[in-house]
């Protein structure tokens, strides 16, 4: 039997997790986030005022991605937090 996986209100199972890895194979250019916009538009996945639920997907591709599911494209770039830009900026001081 296929495992089912549960994420912030949404369940995959082998089915979805199939038609997720086409998705992802067919569109190889795509980084994560378009990805996640992609599939939200494709899913019809929308926040009750309209809004795609891309953060909730790309929560959920990360997941999944994690359990060995699915391959995701590689990270394009990382977002510095704030911690790390203070601490570049202690060490330029010092």
């Amino acid at each position: 039997m296929a495992e089912t996986w549960r994420y912030r209100g949404q369940e995959i199972g082998g089915e979805q997790l199939a038609f997720l890895r086409e998705f992802i194979a067919a569109h190889p250019t795509s980084s994560r986030w378009k990805l996640s916009r992609q599939l939200c538009e494709a899913l019809g996945w929308k926040q009750a005022n309209g809004a795609l639920r891309d953060v909730v997907c790309r929560g959920l591709l990360l997941k999944l991605e994690r359990a060995g599911q699915i391959e995701l494209p590689p990270v394009r770039r990382q977002i510095r937090g704030i911690c790390s830009m203070i601490r570049g900026n202690i060490n330029k001081a010092l």
